[in-house]
């Protein structure tokens, strides 16, 4: 480390020395140096005593406000006469929390353009925009400086503070500033991508997490491995495994209580299912979404793709998710009239951008968005593209097996059933 450097880091005590120094010397020129000795070597003898309290107290308050106007100048270098006030600097999970007062003219979205260029100025990975939503004129910054979800996200806190709602409570994971991810999925369907390993039934499980311990929720499963999705099949109304043909059964089933519950819901002058009307939703979880499209049976495979692709097109009115998972939903696997109709997007790691493309769709890898940069070792990570319209970086809470067996044994007492 060069001089500059240490200087720049131990910039107090360099200063506090400094200071000792010449109040010595002006002292001594007063009272003489032998009695200036005596004097400030019991002031240096005080401080020595007191530097634990000194350092715990008051290098806190100067670093913070050393970090406020670092923050606000490299601001203002970046953005010129366009630069908010910097109100605060705190610490922050993913590194700082800068709160800023925007100036009148200037905007939340102008900010969430110029995050790139306030990253670079304050040398940040990324930086995070978030409005105050009693006030629009302030505006918090999270400067994300480190990698917040290299840790498994723990599913207990996450799953005992939500009451369970498909509607509206579907908790996921964590984002990369560490906020809670919940999502709503009656109304949308959800589509997951990404390379074997990468977590895809992680986050099936994560969701159905959630769905079994919601009463109202009907679960259907289809697994065309039969191992991934084992361990929810007491809490399932309907399990499927490697069986095409019967899960074009499964599905014809489905079409008709879509079509029922339509009528019904005509006749009852509804347009949508909605919270507590008395309607119980439907999740249905499709586990390896291109074995049963292309299983070498493309006779039963065309028939699974139509079936499956009317239900995810006029099901969502009717209380009907599909979440379903594959490795590559490109068009020679999924035809584009089923994948296009899934309004939300996973794309966990995959080996190229234009694999994370198919999942995310097409043009968000060349705005920097791209699941090919999320690193191997991070299972469960992704791009979820959902309620904001823009992917974020989220890591997906990990359900064990142990956690499982609590999590089924629990939806099976709220439901009124035994194993």
């Amino acid at each position: 480390m060069t001089a500059p450097h240490l200087l720049s880091r131990w910039h107090l005590e360099a200063g506090l020395l400094a200071l000792y120094v010449v109040d010595f010397l002006a002292l001594g020129g007063k009272i003489g140096l032998s009695r200036a000795s005596v004097v400030m070597g019991c002031v240096l003898l005080l401080l020595v005593v007191c530097s634990r309290s000194v350092r715990t107290e008051l290098l806190p308050l100067l670093h913070r406000r050393h970090r406020l106007r670092l923050t606000q100048l490299r601001l203002h270098l970046a953005l010129k006469e366009r630069a908010p006030v910097v109100w605060s600097v705190d610490s922050h999970p993913a590194g700082e929390l800068v709160t800023l007062a925007v100036h009148i003219g200037s905007s939340i979205p102008e900010l969430e353009r110029l995050a790139p260029v306030m990253a670079a100025a304050l040398r940040a990975r990324d930086v995070k925009v978030y409005g105050h939503r009693e006030d629009q004129s302030l505006v918090d910054l999270v400067v994300v400086r480190r990698e917040t979800l290299e840790r498994e996200v723990n599913p207990v806190p996450l799953l005992g503070r939500y009451e369970p709602s498909l509607f509206d409570c579907v908790p996921l994971g964590i984002d990369e500033v560490g906020r809670h991810v919940v999502i709503g999925l009656v109304g949308r369907h959800l589509l997951i991508g990404g390379e074997p390993g990468s977590g895809k039934s992680v986050t099936l499980s994560a969701v159905l997490a959630a769905a079994s311990r919601d009463p109202n929720c009907d679960i259907w499963c289809f697994d065309g491995k039969l191992v991934e999705l084992a361990a929810w099949r007491p809490v399932a109304e309907r399990f499927i495994g490697a069986d095409v043909a019967e899960a074009n059964e499964a599905l014809l089933d489905l079409r008709t209580l879509m079509d029922s519950r339509y009528e019904e819901m005509e006749a009852r002058g509804r347009r949508k299912v909605e919270k507590g009307d008395g309607y119980r939703t439907v999740l249905v979880v499709l586990d390896e979404l291109a074995f049963y499209v292309a299983n070498g049976d493309k006779k039963q495979g065309a028939l699974f793709a139509e079936r499956l692709r009317d239900v995810v097109a006029r099901a969502r009115a009717a209380g009907i998710v599909v979440v379903a998972a594959t490795q590559k939903p490109s068009t020679d696997l999924v035809p584009s009239a089923l994948r296009d109709n899934f309004g939300y997007r996973l794309a966990h790691r995959c080996a190229t951008r234009e694999a994370s493309d198919t999942i995310l769709g097409s043009g968000w890898a060349t705005n920097d968005v791209s699941a090919s940069s999320i690193a191997p070792k991070l299972r469960g990570v992704g791009y979820l593209l959902a309620e904001e319209g823009y992917p974020s970086r989220i890591r997906t809470m990990h359900l064990d097996d142990a956690t499982i067996s609590v999590v089924v044994d629990e939806a099976l007492r709220l439901r009124g059933r035994k194993r």
